[in-house]
């Protein structure tokens, strides 16, 4: 199995079932430490994980971001590179609403025919933080404007 398919196995699983995933994945963690003991483990945290997400998915509650990036679709190559992300750090997931639909509001001029926009809300404890240095530099801005 592929590291990927165990996050995204985690994912289709329910509340109840990861938390008992997690308690069985720490008892083989416990139980076998020297062998693939740190790899239950680790399983086991990314179970509570994802159901500490689903949990703020049910309930609403704790802090949420709103996010819209942008997409520069390249025709030829058809490709597309994002060209901006803004995140908006929110009190409520109702406020995360209402920050997400004035950010398209204030940027819905940089939006043609090869941008396009995605939007999504999501709790803190989902969020990854950015690497500021993946930014578009002054060639993306280039582009940007020529594709405007």
């Amino acid at each position: 199995m592929k590291i990927g398919e165990i996050e995204r196995s985690l994912e289709d699983l329910s509340e109840h079932s990861l938390k008992g995933f997690a308690y069985e994945a720490r008892r083989l963690a416990s139980a076998y430490p020297h062998e693939n003991g740190r790899v239950w483990a680790a399983i086991a945290d990314e179970a509570d994980h994802q159901r500490e997400i689903k949990a703020r998915h049910r309930t609403g509650r704790g802090q949420w971001y709103a996010c819209l990036t942008l997409w520069l679709h390249e025709k030829p190559h058809r490709t597309m590179r994002e060209i901006d992300c803004i995140e908006v750090l929110c009190p409520t997931r109702e406020a995360a609403v209402e920050a997400l639909c004035k950010l398209m509001a204030e940027n819905t001029h940089r939006i043609g025919l090869n941008i396009t926009a995605d939007t999504e809300i999501f709790s803190e404890v989902e969020h990854v933080p950015r690497d500021r240095d993946d930014r578009p530099g002054p060639v993306d801005d280039q582009a940007e404007d020529v594709a405007l």
